[in-house]
């Protein structure tokens, strides 16, 4: 059997997201590649570190690929 091919990640880091629900402007901090072998291959999916400001506290936190998007331009102002 061939070896599965690597999913490239979506957003890299640096890129600006938001979550697909809505809320802040968050900045890509460290992307996580899925680790073969620890979930069922249509369930791998890259991880991200994002960061951002809640007032003047600093916040971060773990997301699926899935629950972000890219960060119009509007939103990043």
């Amino acid at each position: 059997m061939a070896p599965a091919r690597k999913k490239s990640p979506l957003f890299q880091v640096g890129d600006q997201v938001v979550m697909k629900s809505g809320g802040p402007t968050m900045t890509i901090e460290n992307a996580f590649e899925p680790e073969p072998g620890a979930y069922h291959a249509p369930n791998r999916v890259w991880r991200y570190k994002c960061v951002w400001f809640a007032g003047r506290k600093n916040m971060e936190q773990l997301f699926s690929e899935g629950v972000l998007k890219t960060a119009d331009s509007e939103e990043c102002e």
